[in-house]
């Protein structure tokens, strides 16, 4: 092969390793900051959870809890917001949503003596539920300890489940697919900084043999 073409491989070469090089370490210092799937996992993780044969079994019972204030949901707020906190009566599967208001229980929660508003909210994520208020929401801030206290106010029977407390964002289904996509830029980032060492590299050594 004459060594002019071989100089012009190898320049092609180092320019299409710079340019994938570029591309690649470009999307992945604009994705640092984005949301990964273990992310996702720790926002909709179950805060607490406490087995409704416990509620059953007794007249009342309270369940101590602190808002995550942790590197991880630092970054899950500064990037989806400040979450609401449901409380929800679900199903031993874990995808049915029982109605809240009807089950035969009382809940409050506190901040120490004060109690926090709760209103009626909608199921968590990935739960279905057969009424439009199936939970109570309330918010607090990271850091907070919370006591919540769960009283039966009848005899009716308490239904086989948990009684779970997650974190709560409006349009999460998006943000998830917001996150899947970010996952496929990283791998394209990954595809772009590798492959482009290996043009770069390649055309490197083509030079080298002109010598």
């Amino acid at each position: 092969m004459p060594d002019k073409l071989k100089r012009k491989i190898a320049l092609v070469l180092g320019l299409l390793g710079l340019l994938a090089l570029a591309a690649g370490s470009f999307v992945a210092l604009t994705r640092t900051q984005h949301l990964s799937q273990a992310d996702a996992t720790v926002a909709l993780a179950s805060l607490a959870d406490v087995n409704l044969d416990r509620i059953a079994a007794t007249d009342s019972l309270a369940v101590s809890l602190v808002i995550p204030d942790t590197p991880e949901w630092a970054r899950i707020r500064r990037k989806w917001g400040a979450p609401d906190f449901l409380i929800a009566a679900v199903s031993p599967v874990k995808s049915f949503c029982y109605c809240l208001p009807k089950l035969p229980m009382t809940i409050t929660v506190a901040d120490n003596a004060d109690q926090i508003p709760r209103q009626p909210a909608g199921p968590p994520y990935a739960y279905s539920s057969n009424c439009p208020a199936s939970t109570l929401k309330f918010n607090a801030a990271p850091g907070t300890k919370l006591t919540i206290s769960v009283a039966r106010n009848g005899t009716e029977p308490v239904p086989p489940g948990d009684l779970i407390i997650v974190g709560s964002w409006w349009n999460t289904k998006d943000k998830l697919v917001g996150i899947a996509l970010d996952e496929e830029f990283r791998n394209f980032a990954n595809f772009g900084i590798v492959s482009g060492s290996v043009l770069l590299v390649a055309g490197w050594l083509t030079w080298r043999r002109l010598a």
